[in-house]
């Protein structure tokens, strides 16, 4: 990835425009005065599920920006569609003027200030790395800028719409999830299934793919969550 890249050109003597922050609390800080500075735009891709808590305060940062007239276009992986956090964040966000897309993996995660600030805060899950990188160089800023509209290109635009159901599940892995909602384990779920457990399995992995859960209790809440907010929203029209 470009941020394993550019955490080596660091070391190097010379290297100017890049800035490691090693400290989470000094991203806040540096991010915090970029988008304080803003008066053009924001750019950011997030290849990482975002939880409810970190949305609930981008959502409040983000508006403030919007209303300041930045144009803001953010990239989520393509299995926030079926995360309903996400779709409530991107919902409020596009009903303001925010333009939002959804990719496949791999892509980089950044956020891009007024196309002269880019911070790289892709650590690739593992706790040790350095928490982000400040690239200022113009050069750097323009190929990072780049590599984000690559990324933007390819998306697909998204309002914040839940996806199809349908789209996701067969009716074999539909029974399958009312299952796990109910707590019970594959190979019991497989006997009433009347099929192997290594059938469910290959099922599940895609689920998992598709709705960035990691786990049968995950998979088993997402499918509860996603049918109390179809319920909600048929009684609703």
């Amino acid at each position: 990835m470009l941020a394993d890249e550019l955490t080596a050109m660091t070391n190097k003597p010379g290297a100017g425009g890049v800035c490691v922050l090693d400290d989470v609390d000094d991203v806040v800080v540096e991010i915090g005065r970029a988008t304080t500075a803003a008066t053009k735009c924001m750019l950011t891709a997030h290849p990482r599920i975002r939880s409810q808590e970190t949305l609930d305060l981008a959502w409040e940062t983000d508006r403030a920006l919007r209303t300041k007239g930045l144009t803001f276009r953010t990239i989520y992986l393509d299995n926030a569609r079926s995360r309903q956090p996400e779709a409530e964040y991107v919902a409020r966000m596009t009903a303001i003027g925010g333009e939002v897309r959804t990719a496949l993996p791999p892509f980089e995660r950044m956020v891009i200030v007024d196309e002269r600030v880019v911070f790289l805060t892709d650590h690739h899950g593992d706790p040790a790395r350095i928490p982000a990188l400040m690239v200022t160089h113009p050069s750097l800023v323009t190929t990072f800028v780049n590599v984000f509209y690559q990324q933007w290109d390819r998306a697909e635009p998204w309002n914040g719409e839940p996806r199809s159901m349908d789209s996701l599940t067969t009716p074999r892995s539909r029974r399958m999830l009312r299952r796990l909602a109910e707590n019970k384990n594959i190979k019991a779920i497989a006997g009433e299934l009347d099929v192997s457990p290594s059938t469910l399995y290959a099922d599940l992995k895609g689920l998992y793919a598709a709705t960035g859960t990691t786990s049968e209790f995950g998979l088993g809440m997402w499918w509860a969550t996603s049918e109390q907010a179809r319920t909600e929203r048929e009684k609703d029209r």
